[in-house]
């Protein structure tokens, strides 16, 4: 199984490994030994099968077996990094050096993690785009959900069992009740205290006594399906801490 190290896997340091190789390739070296403080770099060389930067492995691994044909015998070392050795200091000034060249000298394929993450950046990007343009037209879903999550994304937290995240996303989403969607305006009474209100989420944030708890450093703010109520409401998703209101929702449910 592959490891999620090759996520972590500094393109930089194969390259500089391929470029030792190559350099004893072409100066006909018998022995090579090359030092490096990337261990994850020597164990990325060893795995049988990568996952990630396969073009970047695959030739330097091809390097190294055109220099085992010919005889050549190549030594890897790992080195700790960071402990005062001057041969390591070289090399991170070497490295700054060669990093303020105006031009590269080694291009280096983006490796599938890297362009996995640059796809889901650009989709997030184009989403929260699309999705501001639907604020901006008044639609009371996407200003709830903007006003609750501030497009953060709910953390994944394995703590937290499959249903109390139901209801969690429930309350950022900010859906009407399955009544209040069939017959429109109908008072729906609260599981918790027994009110009926005709906005039951907008009640159970605002005015259940069972989450009052949730709005206590909160200023006062109006009665459900008045004015400003469904920005109050969402501004109590956002301003209370995960742990509380996952707390919350898991003892008291939010209307269904």
């Amino acid at each position: 199984m592959a490891s999620n190290r090759w996520r972590q896997l500094p393109p930089g340091e194969l390259v500089a490994i391929r470029g030792a190789l190559h350099h004893a390739l072409e100066s006909h070296s018998p022995h090579v030994i090359i030092h490096t403080d990337s261990k994850s770099s020597i164990q990325a060389l060893r795995d049988t099968q990568p996952q990630d930067n396969i073009h970047l492995l695959t030739s330097t691994l091809l390097l190294a077996q055109r220099l085992a044909a010919r005889g050549c015998k190549i030594t890897l070392n790992w080195v700790p990094s960071h402990v005062g050795l001057s041969g390591n200091e070289a090399a991170d000034r070497a490295a700054k050096s060669a990093a303020a060249l105006p031009s590269p000298t080694t291009a280096v394929l983006p490796s599938l993690s890297q362009t996995l993450l640059k796809i889901k950046s650009a989709s997030h990007a184009l989403s929260r785009q699309q999705h501001e343009a639907t604020v901006a037209l008044s639609s009371p879903s996407a200003s709830w959900y903007a006003a609750a999550t501030a497009y953060h994304p709910l953390p994944q937290d394995p703590s937290i069992p499959p249903h109390v995240r139901d209801r969690l996303h429930r309350l950022r989403l900010g859906f009407p009740c399955f009544e209040e969607i069939r017959q429109g305006d109908v008072d729906i009474t609260c599981d918790h205290c027994q009110v009926t209100s005709p906005f039951a989420l907008q009640h159970y944030l605002l005015k259940c006594k069972a989450t009052s708890h949730l709005r206590e450093r909160l200023p006062p703010h109006p009665q459900p399906g008045h004015p400003g109520a469904a920005a109050a409401a969402a501004a109590v998703i956002r301003s209370v801490p995960l742990a509380t209101l996952t707390s919350t929702v898991r003892e008291y449910h939010p209307p269904r």
